[in-house]
């Protein structure tokens, strides 16, 4: 069937509904922006959903997708006492993902059974939807071009891959706005204009010093997606834009 939607979401334990509902929460935009796109991707009819994610142990150099019969999310520490949902893994994706002689060079697997939180703050969203399969992919220490070519790749293993898939990205934009704000605004609207004017340059090379000094978590899991639509006709809508407690927050949908 192929790629029918990819979004870019953030993942800030304050969204989460016992945090939420307890006013501890400025991101009121965020969690409905969210809850929007997260309503989308329930009425899409995927089947499966690739989550790229920054958080979690990187391989240097290569792209790690997570395999396990099933995987949980654990979010007791940010006051999330839900009963957690198993995510059943996509076995036939990941091997299509695993064919091929370049794969070796791009991809590793890690027997993991947790999502970190990352992962799993967007997947909380959507744990109404029966019998949604999962492909977690957590991004390397390798550049930000590489991850732009990674994206490429996983495009073209979709799109010979016989089910509706959805790809998000999750990742939060600067962490230093209550130190450096100067510096985060400048990160962060960097990455607004290059989302605004569909021009990444900027992004696939960087300011390494920039990025470096902005402590974002984003940028590499956004690249993957952006990768993932080279080629693709498509228009970027920035759903919404927040900071709050020093970190920059960006919901985004990429509409084809």
């Amino acid at each position: 069937m192929s790629l029918v939607l990819a979004h870019y979401l953030p993942h800030p334990p304050t969204i989460l509904a016992p945090l939420r509902d307890h006013g501890q929460s400025s991101l009121t935009a965020t969690a409905e922006a969210v809850k929007e796109l997260t309503a989308k991707i329930k009425n899409s009819g995927i089947t499966t959903l690739v989550v790229i994610s920054a958080h979690g142990e990187r391989d240097p150099k290569k792209i790690t997708m997570l395999t396990h019969e099933s995987f949980r999310t654990d979010l007791l520490r940010f006051g999330d006492l839900s009963e957690y949902k198993l995510w059943p893994f996509n076995w036939n994706l990941a091997a299509e993902l695993q064919a091929g002689t370049e794969t070796s060079h791009r991809l590793v697997v890690s027997d993991e059974d947790v999502l970190d939180y990352g992962t799993a703050i967007p997947l909380t969203f959507l744990s109404t939807i029966e019998n949604l399969k999962v492909v977690p992919l957590r991004v390397s220490g390798a550049s930000e071009e590489e991850h732009w070519h990674f994206g490429s790749f996983l495009k073209d293993k979709i799109m010979d891959f016989d089910e509706r898939v959805g790809i998000v990205a999750t990742g939060n934009l600067s962490h230093i706005h209550l130190d450096e704000s100067e510096v985060a605004r400048r990160y962060d609207n960097t990455v607004l204009a290059a989302l605004r004017a569909a021009q990444y340059n900027d992004l696939i090379a960087p300011d390494t010093d920039l990025v470096t000094t902005a402590k974002t978590c984003g940028l590499k899991p956004l690249l993957i997606l952006l990768g993932a639509l080279k080629g693709v006709k498509y228009e970027t809508e920035i759903v919404t834009y927040e900071i709050d407690s020093g970190i920059g927050y960006l919901t985004a949908e990429f509409i084809f």
